[in-house]
């Protein structure tokens, strides 16, 4: 027997109604935003400095009207500039120190010197 699906969106009738089982957990959406948006920060490298709009899309396998309103709220939120040409982007300077990996100098490890 053939499931009807609920019209235009392709998902089953019942899921559509919020019938059926969930699937993720309260809150779960949240999630799914911020792991785009992070993939949409990865995008960028050193050897790759700016990016388009298309080709970050391409990269993190969404739409590019996806992917503008994430770059947007990255750039509200001083992740990213947009550059001088209108649909290409970079890492803010303010951020990329905070994304470069830091090391600190080890100190040897102190021994301590017992007295028999």
């Amino acid at each position: 027997m053939a499931r009807r699906r609920a019209r235009g969106t392709g998902a089953p009738a019942a899921r559509a109604r919020g019938g059926g089982r969930a699937t993720e957990p309260p809150g779960a959406e949240g999630l799914k935003s911020l792991r785009k948006a992070i993939r949409v920060l990865e995008c960028f490298s050193i050897q790759e400095p700016r990016l388009s709009l298309s080709e970050i899309a391409r990269r993190v396998g969404l739409p590019a009207s996806t992917t503008h309103p994430i770059l947007a709220t990255l750039r509200g939120a001083g992740f990213v500039e947009q550059d001088g040409e209108r649909d290409h982007y970079r890492l803010s300077q303010g951020r990329t120190s905070t994304a470069a990996p830091t090391r600190l100098p080890r100190r040897p490890a102190r021994r301590s010197v017992r007295s028999a």
